[in-house]
């Protein structure tokens, strides 16, 4: 869409904004807590070694399960932690622009970064 062109060209958007990545977390690894872009929500689908394995999201722990769907703001402290000794843990991530942004209006739409879990992490299965 053509605003959406204009937001990338003013820098207002990311080229990676909307991605679907694979991402595999050794097993007693983790990922470090960091955030990421503002603008984007990522769908974590567990596919294998679910089990003991977990994302933090504002200090507040959901478990991960086989085909199971976890969702949140990526601008979120965030960080992935695999218990599970000796079991790779596999997930699909895809990263979408958050359903409150309009590239029509032309202002980042009002999503609070610090708000409770229940409006940033929701499970969806």
């Amino acid at each position: 869409r053509p605003a959406i062109k204009s937001w990338l060209h003013r820098g207002l958007l990311l080229a990676n904004d909307e991605t679907v990545t694979l991402f595999r977390v050794k097993g007693g690894g983790f990922a470090h807590l960091h955030d990421g872009q503002d603008l984007r929500v990522n769908v974590h689908i567990c596919l294998v070694n679910c089990n003991g394995s977990s994302v933090w999201v504002g200090g507040e722990r959901r478990d991960y399960f086989d085909g199971g769907l976890l969702a949140f703001e990526d601008r979120s402290d965030h960080e992935i932690v695999n218990e599970w000794l000796g079991k790779d843990r596999l997930s699909l991530t895809i990263g979408v622009l958050h359903p409150d942004f309009d590239p029509e209006r032309g202002s980042h739409p009002h999503i609070s970064h610090y708000g409770r879990l229940e409006a940033v992490l929701t499970d969806l299965d």
